[in-house]
């Protein structure tokens, strides 16, 4: 199968060692089945011994698992975080007062402008999303989005409101009661969804921030009972915290896959995958409570997915090549899969591969306004390699030339991104912003960059400071990019090694 490719031998000793230390059991699937059958509830792989071809066949339905259910996992697992780490409720809304670190586990946000993170359930019923106009010296851009991560609308200047502001009302599945007027409405597939929204503050430093959470704290999301006189939203602030919110590729993504199949609906397109489940013992309706030795099984799939999503990374095969001859590429993103949302779900098959990919590395889903037959005005460009082909080592030094008149409106900025983390690395210093104070201009208009585990003498403001102990990726964003970026007629220097 193509998708082991490169796990056999660690499958095969994993095989080996459960064969050794498990008692071999004969029966054949369907007495299992059966057994399974006449005791409601349990679960089919819980007190189980597991036969060599079982734990083949575990491994297998596990890992095509992870693949599938990427998108919904990093929803799920933003969610959580949100509840665990911070106490946050159904209709609290999660904001950041400062610039992030890497204590804040979103998968590849940017802490150079203010975010803030909802997740909610309209399993009781709907909820109103609130969005307030846009103001002179900020606006929101971002999406509602479903379990799947697939938006449902997108909000501020870009989204159905236009900036005007607007109620969202998104409703549960099924949904027949009343609609009232005045709200856009939004009929969602699914009970959870998340909105990782962005604030684009208008000045520079602490003045623009400070505009941008007042902003923030604007919004208003409730359920629709209360509609007439709304509880005050509660806002909690998730900077500089511990926000743990990216899936562990460890069996807790089982119990999250788990509680997928039971508490949403099933899609028509999913159930052959859920056949699959079923095989690892997740069944709707059953209690989900694997054996040692299959909870070993599982464990080792999911590392290997998220192994084998790290390689992709590494070796530039989840990025599509942007400048000829270049290490850095776009998000790998075609039309097809734009006119899709991101679900990856075609005519003639489902992508689920190709999905990880895109969700291992980034968090904010796609958005539904996005076109990728034209410029986009927020651009990602990423590497984890040099301009000679090697893979970026933490402890040794490079230097990236920004070229005078970068093509956008707004700003640029390199951040650093752990390659198994996918969060800002460890470091005091994981990005360097054209806003930041200090970054010192060349001579034509180009700025020097740096990366590297000590600062640079003389360009302390331009290095972005690396954890030798830690691989990284970097990603490169330009807001307001302008059709120069996509005419290539401006080309951002590789990193090129200095020691």
């Amino acid at each position: 199968m193509k998708r082991l490719k490169g796990h056999t031998a660690n499958l095969t000793a994993l095989v080996t060692l459960v064969a050794l230390s498990l008692l071999i059991v004969g029966c054949s699937p369907s007495e299992r089945d059966s057994t399974t059958e006449s005791q409601p509830g349990a679960s089919k792989t819980a007190g189980v011994a597991v036969s060599e071809r079982e734990a083949q066949l575990t491994y297998s339905r596990a890992f095509e698992a992870i693949l599938w259910a990427s998108p919904a996992l990093a929803v799920m697992a933003q969610v959580e975080a949100g509840q665990r780490d911070l106490g946050a409720g159904n209709h609290d809304i999660i904001y950041t007062s400062k610039s992030m670190d890497h204590r804040w586990g979103g998968i590849t946000y940017n802490n150079q402008s203010p975010y803030w993170v909802a997740g909610f359930s309209v399993k009781d019923e709907p909820v109103v999303v609130d969005i307030p106009p846009a103001r002179a010296d900020a606006r929101f851009f971002g999406s509602i989005h479903d379990v799947w991560f697939l938006p449902l609308e997108d909000f501020g200047p870009a989204g159905a409101d236009q900036g005007k502001g607007g109620k969202y009302l998104v409703l549960p599945p099924g949904y027949d009661g009343e609609v009232p007027e005045g709200y856009i409405v939004l009929q969602s597939g699914s009970y959870l969804h998340l909105i990782p929204g962005r604030t684009i503050p208008r000045d520079k430093g602490q003045k623009g921030w400070d505009a941008a959470v007042d902003y923030i704290q604007s919004l208003r999301i409730y359920p629709l009972s209360e509609a007439k006189s709304p509880r005050p939203t509660r806002f909690i602030d998730g900077a500089q915290k511990e926000y743990r919110a990216q899936p562990m590729f460890d069996l807790s993504d089982f119990y999250l896959i788990d509680r997928l199949v039971q508490e949403e609906p099933i899609r028509e397109h999913d159930k052959f995958m859920l056949g699959l489940l079923d095989g690892i013992g997740i069944r709707k309706g059953q209690k989900f409570d694997p054996s040692p030795e299959v909870a070993a099984i599982l464990e080792k799939a999911a590392k290997d997915a998220q192994t084998s999503a790290i390689e992709h990374i590494k070796n530039g095969e989840s990025f599509n090549p942007f400048w000829e001859g270049s290490a850095w590429g776009s998000f790998k993103v075609t039309p097809k899969v734009a006119a899709g949302l991101a679900s990856y779900v075609f005519d003639d098959r489902i992508a689920h591969e190709d999905r990880i990919f895109n969700h291992f590395y980034f968090s904010g889903g796609m958005y539904k306004s996005f076109d990728a037959t034209r410029p986009s005005s927020t651009a990602y460009m990423m590497t984890a390699k040099d301009g000679a082909g090697s893979g970026l080592d933490a402890t040794k030094t490079y230097k990236i030339n920004v070229p005078a008149n970068p093509p956008m409106k707004d700003f640029w900025s390199i951040i650093a991104y752990g390659t198994e983390s996918r969060t800002f690395i460890n470091s005091p210093k994981f990005t360097v912003s054209s806003n930041d104070e200090g970054v010192k201009v060349n001579d034509d208009g180009s700025i020097d960059l740096y990366l590297g585990p000590k600062p640079v003498t003389g360009f302390e403001a331009n290095t972005v400071i690396t954890n030798p102990d830690e691989d990284a990726f970097l990603m490169f964003r330009f807001y307001g990019a302008t059709p120069q970026l996509w005419e290539r007629k401006w080309q951002l220097g590789d990193p090129e090694l200095v020691n």
